[in-house]
């Protein structure tokens, strides 16, 4: 290394340190629709909270520094994504558009090896193409890293991948830059799903919209893939949702590993053997049985869940001693259940079983059609969620005693 390159380099170590690291930073928190004010409390909970939220349809935005970027991936169960806003600017013809991100200092937020891909959400502007207004942001990119040793403009090499999101609303461009890489619902934990597999942060959603906690004791009797179960037995371990996976924001020139291992450590709560199964998870499919099953040792979670195969309908309700009890389902419905009709059917006969067996306990549902509520014969609080692009119906209410 020549003395102008080292130079160079502490020159940017500096800049580095004083306008990413040093400085508060806007954020905005990815959800799902429905689960904001979650995610909200979850980030007020955080070591290092934000002063203020703003909430929208899908998420929170905040301000905070670097560490609490860091925290929001590390410890938020409802969140889907966090995103480091970077630049905002007016954007009405490709020119502007290649000149103002260009004249962003894109050397502070990615390595020069980096591969970088561009994804565009286009409302109601003049530049409307978004393979076009991608490619446009690409270019002004690279030529922006150029000066300090990029080589071209291509986006395959073999550095980390990089998302930039760009987000044309009225003319107005919105820059951002994705900190969590793979969507935060992907724990780390599981490395295959059921045939309707549902996402981790809903599940985690769901269960603290019951109220669930470590005094709970939790039934998942349809459990598939162990969504719920696994959920329920991080939330009662104190596992931090993201303990067991890698981040894009890793690979960022701001990142600073000593940080994240301090904030990592003391996120990592000891915890001993319970002495006794908290969740009782089943299901009548042996191959889902068999596939949990295999990732329970690896999971430092085996102690807290009771595994079985069983038919629901065969199920007795698990003893609570002086706990309360959760039951949590989430029905097949739509081609899984083979016919439209057969999905009230099988809804009716899961209520008979919950009046018949489950008396006294909590019931936590998640329904496909909000016309099935109406099938509910005891008070429940309904609440919309998206998931997979479309409406479910988060139904929670008390299986009279």
């Amino acid at each position: 290394m020549t003395p102008a390159s080292d130079t160079t380099r502490k020159a940017l170590s500096r800049r580095i340190k004083q306008h990413v690291i040093g400085r508060p930073q806007d954020f905005y928190t990815i959800t799902l629709p429905g689960l904001e004010s979650l995610c909200r409390g979850e980030l007020a909970a955080l070591d290092d909270p934000p002063a203020e939220f703003h909430l929208s349809k899908g998420g929170v935005a905040f301000q905070g520094r670097l560490t609490s970027c860091y925290q929001a991936n590390l410890m938020c169960r409802t969140a889907s994504r966090v995103l480091m806003r970077i630049q905002q600017c007016k954007a009405r013809h490709f020119d502007e558009l290649e000149e103002r991100v260009r004249a962003v200092p894109w050397e502070l937020y990615l390595k020069i090896n980096a591969s970088i891909k561009v994804r565009v959400s286009i409302r109601r502007s003049k530049l409307y193409h978004s393979q076009a207004v991608s490619e446009r942001i690409l270019k002004a990119v690279s030529a922006r890293l150029a000066l300090h040793g990029r080589k071209d403009a291509g986006t395959e090499r073999e550095g980390p991948v990089q998302c930039i999101w760009a987000r044309l609303q009225e003319d107005r461009l919105t820059l951002s830059l994705d900190s969590s890489g793979d969507p935060l619902h992907k724990r780390g934990i599981k490395t295959t799903g059921g045939p309707a597999p549902l996402r981790e942060t809903l599940a985690a959603g769901a269960l603290m919209q019951a109220g669930f906690d470590s005094e709970t004791v939790l039934c998942d009797p349809m459990c598939g893939s162990g969504t719920f179960a696994l959920e329920a037995a991080m939330m009662v371990k104190q596992v931090p949702p993201g303990g067991q996976r890698s981040f894009a924001f890793m690979d960022w020139p701001a990142f600073r590993t000593p940080h994240w291992d301090y904030l990592r450590n003391r996120a990592a709560v000891p915890a001993s053997p319970l002495p006794a199964p908290r969740i009782q998870a089943s299901d009548r499919s042996r191959t889902a049985v068999d596939r949990l099953a295999a990732l329970l040792p690896t999971s430092g979670l085996a102690d807290v869940i009771d595994l079985q195969q069983q038919d629901f309908f065969d199920l007795s309700a698990p003893p609570t001693g002086h706990r309360r009890g959760l039951i949590a389902l989430n029905p097949p419905y739509g081609r899984r259940l083979g016919q439209p009709e057969a999905t009230p059917r099988l809804i009716g006969e899961i209520l008979h079983k919950l009046q018949r067996d489950f008396r006294g306990w909590r019931m936590l549902m998640i329904l496909p059609e909000q016309h099935l509520i109406r099938q509910v014969p005891f008070p429940v609080d309904a609440q919309t969620v998206m998931h997979g692009g479309r409406p479910v119906w988060l139904t929670i209410g008390d299986v009279p005693a």
